[in-house]
This record gives structure tokens, C-alpha cells and sequence, in this order.
């Protein structure tokens, strides 16, 4: 292959010529004195990616020009177009007719309907204008390629594509540019799935990796659901797909591609896609090449449904059983613009979308820019970098893709849009594997990437929402889908920066509608803040990538902490060390509407209970905000009691008191024997206790009797023993679990039983508990050692509320009560059996019944 400066012969005569693959095309060339640095040749079988070597520019196909420079890049641009920025109609009127110039678009405002038009732009005077190609040479390309700073060796597609070059490179200092052809960024996929409902917090792209409930690697904690839910939670309206825009002001966002679902007559979306904002009317769109307000229809071949696929990871409509869910889906109502392949094309698509009102404008497209962008500092100064000025200027965020050729992006080459200033360039990071990789990208990366997102490569990918490809691939199972499906096999996967550009275009979304205000720099410096960067991040992807939750959280003002007042204990109040006390408070968050039963459930917050002596006590986290201490036992002195109360997203506050933790003594009483009372040395004597203690329970093994004539005797509440002829001190002895001791006592007479009759109360039980006005039975014996068996009137029975009850070994009776509810203390009944015997010596007897209920 000959390259500049070869001579050959092709046909009669020598001349000096640019060889092609596959034949000689004479091309005129400065004589060898004038050669530069830079060389170039022309290669006809240069690859055109898809195959494609014509674009859509103004409504028809034209030809592609190709242009690899010497860093390896290969820039894509229409062969006879040029970008004219003339100061005056003189300048224009020159550049014209020195290339046979026809002005196919103005720069002026495309003709919107008046009722589409939001906002009011200014546009910059850049002309589309296609030119004569026979009316130019490439003499003096080497030089004015040189001038402008370029070295090395050019390869062009064919003549034409080094005769437009040439125009640039002669006409860039006075404002011409070519008219670059912008890929989609992005290939699409279909995922082998049956039928069933998907769950969109099952897609590791939507979730934190921080759920308790579920088991595994659950995300890549990009929080896009916590952030919906947040957005709720701070009344920015409302999570259910809206049906009526009068609810509240969408964000617009404007999807500026080409192949969206909806028909070309009316408007509506195809396969009865109600994954659309406001789906009883046609969504907002607008066909820039064609001028009209329908934006239907399939894309090029290899990528017929990419704008549909970019609304569905951006936009579609979330939980309403059908299709995917978009990361803005809560909140965005998209606009639909068609471009054509152009680089004029794409910024009269963003001057059209900020005059449509978008607050968010996402270009799932880009291409490189080397050469010329160099010589023709496009790079600043362009006519799509002053369509992104403009928007930016009434306020909409312009996203854009980094690519996907996997190249640096800091060689010297520049790829447009998303290195255009004032553009948040987006790369992508792989979702990372079951064999825990490193989450990496795959596609284009540099400096300018402002932050990145995800993309999904095998299934489960990113989903999208319906195409019309998809649903004829599954027809059968569209056709006989259920009402309760979701008809998900008919969902394609989103790939390449192109879907990880509108992901982040839909967090821009939400982040807009917690504060339209923000800005484009207010947006990056927040995703990149917020952004999640770990060692398992990709060093290629140092702003590492987007967390929705976090971005949403730090665009809006601070989440008002709740309010909590602890109401029991009171402050100062004594605690027992071995009580385990009941807290009560008081919770309201400012963000929950008091009246509204499902928010305050679905919101609800949690209050822990903690001692600045035992740490956490208790806690709980619904309404009312109470607890009991789960410590058996709390830890003598004075403890500071913290309730800290901790909303649905993370503020929190707290109240304090202080309570003095004590160890009481125990009170022991002895509720029998009594000193009023004559016992006798051949009758069990009945020992009974009654050992209250304001800090615990006593227990049995803690309790003690004893005689100062008979020593210890036994442990316990309750015995019966019988004791030896004289005046005993009886002394009951309480310890709690801390040690702490008390006593009772009291000093009885224990008379010699010779002779004595021998009394016993058979039933009932002593402490017995029977209702009020219930007949009971009691019955007794006697014996006595002269008499034998006493009955009759020997027995007498007696109470000491009631009086005399009657005679004999058995009576009924109804013991007397209190009016009205009794507890089981109300009337406390001891029961006499007093037995004579024909000496007239007597024995008395005692049991206690408790008349009243249980309450």
C-alpha cells in the first residue's frame, strides 16, 4: 500500500497519488518540498461497526466517513456535512460559496408546539450545512493538520472522507467542524425466565447489601428502593405509580435515543405497556429529526429498541406488576426524543428537551472525537457543547455515557457528549460474581468519568421493560400470560454504559425531586461524596459508583430527629436492685403524620433503653415504645438512664433520668404463733411467715426459725413443731440475695399438755381462699386421754370476725366478707377448735381462711 507522497501510474500519465485498496484513485498533492509531519493514506476496506456506512442525517441516509488517527482512534462523521459557526451572514455566505455549501439546519429553535414548550432557550449560531467535496483538495491538509498540533499517520475511509477532514482542517480556526456519528452505547440482551412475579428487591442493582432477612451477597448496596422509600418517608409523593399529574410535579426526564415502543400514529405505548408515567395518555415525546410529535418506531437493526430499553432502566414505573422497574420510577415522567445519528442531531435533541421542560437529560449514545477535536477544538467549543450549556443554564443535569470500547479516555482523544463540559459522564462497573470478584468495569474510563454505574452482562442483568423484539421472542407466553404475571421473559437486559447511564439518570431523578435547585455541579460533587468506594472496586473507577440511598439523603435537608420522653421511671426514683423495671416513653417523628396508621407502621423507628452502669437493658421498636428489662438484676447506685430513639433512617435522639438502683431490707413478720395464745407442749405448733421485701422474693432456703430454748428449728415460710414446756423467744430471720438480714420475734408460753385434751382442724387447708357467700365446710377431731374420742358439744368452732360458729366435728358455714369486689385479702377468717374435756381442761386450735377473689 502507497501511502502520501508514493508516486505511481494510474492510467495515462504519472502523477503523484494516494493508493487504495482495491484500485488507484488520482488525488492532486503538494510537491515533496511541502511534506510534514503528518501522513496519511486512504483504505476502502476500513470496518464500519454493525456494517453500518450510512447514518440518518435531516431525514435521509448518508454516507460515513471514517478518520483512525495516529493515537488509534477512530472518529465517525457524515462525508459531506460540516458544522458552521459564522459571526456574521457575510462569513457564511463565504464559506458557502467556496464549497458549494447548502444550509440543511439553522441553529434555530426546532418548531415545537406551543404546548410542549416549558421553558424558553437561547440557541448558538451553529449552521449544518452539506458541501461539494469536488470543490476542495487535501494540498494543504498535512500543513493545517500540523499547524493545529497533530503528528503521525492518518487513515481515512474513502476520498471524500479525507476531503471533508481537509475542509476542517482548513476552515477550524474559523469555526467548522465535522458532523460526528454517536453510537449506542449499549447491547441488548433477553434473560431465559418463566413465568412468576419478579421482585425488584431481589435485583442486586436496587438493594443494600445490609438486609438481616435475607441470606447472602444481597446487592451492591446502591440503596435504589431504601432511597424510594426515604423519598416517601420526607413527603416527596408518592411511591404508587402516580395516575393523575395533578398529585404532585413529576421530574422530567428526556430520553434522547431512537427506538421507543409507541405507535406511530398515536403516540401510545405498544404491547399495552403501562410501565409509562400517566399511562391513560400518550407520553411526552417529540421526533426531532422529523419535526412532529411522534417519537415511535424501531432503530437501526442491531439495536432496534435501545431508547425503549433506556426509559425502562431510568424510568419505568415501579410495583405495579408489570415489566421492570426504573431507578426513577417513583418520581420521573420521561420525554421521549428521537434523534438521528449526528452530533447536530443530538444537541437540537437537548435544546428541544430543556425547551420541553427537562430536568434531566440522559444520552445513551457517545463517540470518539480525536483528530478532529484537536484541530477544531470542538472538544469546548461545539454546537452540542453549547446545547449543554443551555440546558444547564435553566437548570437540567446532563447525562452521558463513557463508551464501551474499553479505552482510556485521558489518551488525547475526546469522547462526545459525555467529556463535554458541564456532561456528568457515567462509566459502568460489572456486577460482581458468585466468586466474589473485584466489581470492575469493562468499558471506557478516565478523568473525566465522573462517577459510575451498573450494567448487566449475563442473567440476572439489568432489566429493563417490554419491547416489541422481546415480546414476539416470547409471543406464546405473552399472548397467555396471566393477569397476575408480570410477563417478565418478555423483559430485555440492559447492558454497556449506555444502561449504567440511565441508572444514574434516574437517581439524578430522585435526587431533583428532593431539591429541583440542584445543580450540575451540586449533582456530581454528591454522587461522588456519596459514592461507594471499597478495595473491591476497580482502580479504574476511582470516583468509584453511584449508592441512590445515600445521593437522595444528601440532597434534601437533614432528616428531623424524632422526639422521645422516657414517662416511667420518673427522675430520681429508687429501684430495687433485683427489680426488673418496666420503661415507658413517649415516640413521635416529625416526618410521620400522627394520624396515618400505615406510615406510622410502615416507618417506624426504635427506641433502646440503656444504663450508663449495665448497658442495653431493653428495647422495641413499634408502638407504644415500651419495655421491660431483660437483666435479672441491675447493678447498685446511681444510674443514668438513656432512651435513644432512632427514626426509619437513621436520626435519632434521646432522654435521660436518673434512678438510684438500692438494696432493701427484707420485712419478715411472724403471722403465727402469737403471744396472745397458750400452747401446749403435745400440739404441733403452727409457724407461719409472712416476709415482704421491696426489692425481691425471698427465698425459702433464706429464711430461718429459732428458739431460744430449742435453737434453730427449721427453714421457711411455713412448719409445724412441737416445742418444750416454757416461755420461748421465737426469732425469724430473713437474708436477701445481697446478704442483708432481718428479723421478727415474739416470746410464747408452752404449757404442759398432761392431761389435755388433743384438737385437730381436719379441713379445710390453713390459708385456704374461698369466694364471698360460699358454703364451706369444716371439720375436726379430739381426743383426750381420759375421754377418748370428744364430739358433740366438746367441740366448739369460733371466728374471730364472725364469733361462734357452731358445734360438733363438722359445720357449714358462710363466712362473712366486705361489700362489694374483694381481693384475696379482703376478709382474712381464723378459725378456733376449742375442745374441753370432762376436767374442764381446754385446747384451742387455729387455721386462717381467706374469704374474697383473685384480681
Amino acid at each position: 500500500m502507497l501511502r502520501y507522497g508514493a508516486v505511481s501510474t494510474c492510467g495515462i500519465g504519472l502523477s503523484v497519488s494516494i493508493w487504495f485498496v482495491g484500485g488507484c484513485v488520482p488525488m492532486e498533492l503538494p510537491p515533496p518540498q511541502m511534506q510534514s509531519a503528518v501522513t496519511f493514506e486512504v483504505d476502502p476496506t476500513m470496518s464500519f461497526p454493525d456494517g453500518a456506512d450510512t447514518v440518518m442525517s435531516e431525514g435521509e441516509e448518508r454516507p460515513i466517513g471514517m478518520l483512525l488517527g495516529p493515537d488509534g482512534v477512530t472518529e465517525r462523521f457524515v462525508e459531506d456535512e460540516v458544522l458552521v459557526r459564522a459571526e456574521t451572514p457575510e462569513e457564511l455566505d463565504d464559506f458557502l460559496a467556496k464549497y458549494g455549501g447548502v444550509v440543511l439546519r439553522d441553529g434555530t429553535i426546532p418548531s415545537l408546539p406551543d404546548d410542549m414548550i416549558e421553558v424558553e432557550v437561547e440557541r448558538a449560531g451553529w449552521y449544518l450545512v452539506r458541501v461539494d467535496l469536488s470543490m476542495t483538495s487535501v494540498n494543504d491538509m498535512p500543513a493545517n493538520f500540523e499547524e493545529a498540533g497533530i503528528e503521525g499517520h492518518l487513515v481515512f475511509s474513502s476520498e471524500d472522507a479525507a476531503r471533508l477532514s481537509s475542509i476542517i482542517a482548513r476552515e477550524a480556526p474559523n469555526g467548522a467542524a465535522p458532523n460526528l456519528v454517536l453510537d449506542l452505547t449499549s447491547s441488548l440482551e433477553h434473560p431465559d425466565y418463566s413465568q412468576g412475579n419478579l421482585d425488584a428487591e431481589d435485583w442486586k442493582w436496587m438493594v443494600e447489601d445490609d438486609n438481616q432477612f435475607r441470606d447472602g451477597d444481597q446487592g451492591l448496596s446502591i440503596g435504589v428502593i431504601h432511597a424510594w422509600e426515604y423519598l416517601t418517608y420526607r413527603k416527596v409523593p408518592p411511591l404508587v405509580p402516580p395516575t393523575d399529574s395533578s398529585f404532585y410535579t413529576p421530574v422530567r426526564v428526556a430520553i434522547i435515543d431512537r427506538g421507543f415502543a409507541l405507535s406511530t400514529s398515536t403516540g401510545r405505548p405498544l404491547n399495552d405497556n403501562v410501565d409509562f408515567f400517566n399511562t391513560t395518555n400518550a407520553p411526552l415525546q417529540w421526533d426531532e429529526a422529523d419535526d412532529d410529535t411522534r417519537a415511535g418506531g424501531s432503530g437501526e437493526s442491531s439495536k432496534p429498541w435501545h431508547g425503549q430499553e433506556a426509559f425502562g432502566v431510568c424510568c419505568a414505573a415501579e410495583r405495579n406488576q408489570f415489566g421492570g422497574a426504573g431507578t426513577g420510577g417513583p418520581v420521573a415522567q420521561p420525554i421521549l426524543i428521537k434523534m438521528g445519528g449526528t452530533i447536530y442531531s443530538a444537541a437540537d435533541s437537548i435544546y428541544s428537551a430543556a425547551n420541553m421542560g427537562a430536568h434531566v437529560i440522559n444520552l445513551s449514545f457517545g463517540g470518539f472525537c480525536g483528530v478532529s477535536c484537536r484541530t477544531a477544538d470542538i472538544f469546548w467549543d461545539n454546537r452540542i457543547s453549547d446545547a449543554v450549556t443551555a440546558a444547564t443554564n435553566v437548570g437540567a443535569i446532563v447525562v452521558a455515557g463513557a463508551g464501551n470500547e474499553g479505552q482510556s479516555l485521558d489518551s488525547g482523544s475526546s469522547f462526545l457528549p459525555c467529556e463535554v463540559s458541564r456532561v456528568l459522564c457515567v462509566g459502568s462497573v460489572l456486577l460482581a460474581n458468585a466468586n466474589g470478584d473485584r466489581i470492575k468495569t469493562r468499558h471506557n474510563y478516565g478523568a473525566n468519568v465522573a462517577i459510575s454505574a451498573p450494567e448487566g452482562v449475563t442473567s440476572p442483568g439489568i432489566f429493563s421493560t417490554l419491547t416489541p423484539s422481546a415480546v414476539e421472542f416470547d409471543v406464546d407466553d405473552f399472548a397467555n400470560a396471566l393477569p397476575d404475571e408480570t410477563r417478565e421473559d418478555e423483559l430485555g437486559v440492559f447492558t454497556g454504559t449506555s444502561c449504567a447511564t440511565a441508572f444514574t439518570s434516574g437517581i439524578v431523578a430522585l435526587m431533583k425531586a428532593a431539591d429541583l435547585s440542584l445543580d450540575y455541579s451540586d449533582v456530581r460533587e454528591i454522587l461522588q461524596a456519596t459514592a461507594n468506594k471499597t478495595e473491591s472496586v476497580d482502580d479504574r473507577v476511582p470516583n468509584g459508583y453511584v449508592d441512590a440511598y445515600r445521593a437522595v439523603v444528601a440532597s434534601m435537608s437533614p432528616n428531623e430527629p424524632p422526639a422521645i420522653q422516657i414517662t416511667q421511671p420518673v427522675n430520681g426514683q429508687t429501684i430495687g436492685w433485683k427489680t426488673q423495671p418496666f420503661f415507658k416513653t413517649l415516640y413521635s417523628d416529625p416526618e410521620v403524620d400522627s394520624t396515618d396508621v400505615t406510615a406510622i407502621d410502615r416507618f417506624h423507628g426504635e427506641v433502646v433503653i440503656t444504663s450508663s452502669i449495665d448497658g442495653e437493658l431493653c428495647r422495641d421498636s413499634s408502638l407504644p415504645y415500651d419495655c421491660t428489662s431483660q437483666l435479672a438484676e441491675l447493678s447498685l447506685g446511681e444510674h443514668t438512664i438513656t432512651a435513644t430513639a432512632t427514626d426509619a433512617f437513621g436520626a435519632s435522639a434521646i432522654d435521660e433520668i436518673k434512678v438510684q438502683v438500692v438494696n432493701r431490707a427484707p420485712e419478715p413478720i411472724i403471722l403465727s404463733p402469737t403471744a396472745a395464745k397458750v400452747y401446749y407442749s403435745h400440739i404441733p405448733i403452727l409457724f407461719s411467715a409472712f416476709i415482704p421485701d421491696p426489692d425481691e422474693t425471698i427465698l425459702e432456703e433464706n429464711v430461718t426459725w429459732s428458739s431460744d430454748i430449742e435453737g434453730v428449728m427449721s427453714n421457711g415460710f411455713e412448719f409445724s413443731q412441737t416445742l418444750t414446756i416454757g416461755t420461748h423467744t421465737i426469732t425469724l430471720e430473713a437474708v436477701d440475695g445481697k446478704g442483708l438480714a432481718a428479723a421478727d420475734q415474739v416470746t410464747i408460753t408452752v404449757e404442759s399438755g398432761v392431761g389435755a385434751p388433743t384438737p385437730v382442724i381436719t379441713s379445710p387447708d390453713y390459708g385456704t381462699l374461698v369466694a364471698p357467700g360460699q358454703m364451706i365446710t369444716i371439720t375436726g377431731e379430739a381426743t383426750d386421754p381420759e375421754d377418748g374420742i370428744l364430739s358433740g358439744a366438746s367441740l366448739e368452732w369460733s371466728s374471730n370476725i364472725d364469733g361462734l360458729l357452731g358445734t360438733g366435728n363438722s359445720i357449714q358455714v358462710i363466712l362473712s366478707s366486705p361489700a362489694g369486689p374483694i381481693c384475696e385479702s379482703g376478709a382474712t377468717h381464723e378459725i378456733s377448735l376449742k375442745a374441753t374435756d370432762s376436767d374442764g381442761k381446754e385446747v384451742i386450735v387455729t387455721i386462717i381462711i381467706r374469704v374474697g377473689i383473685i384480681c
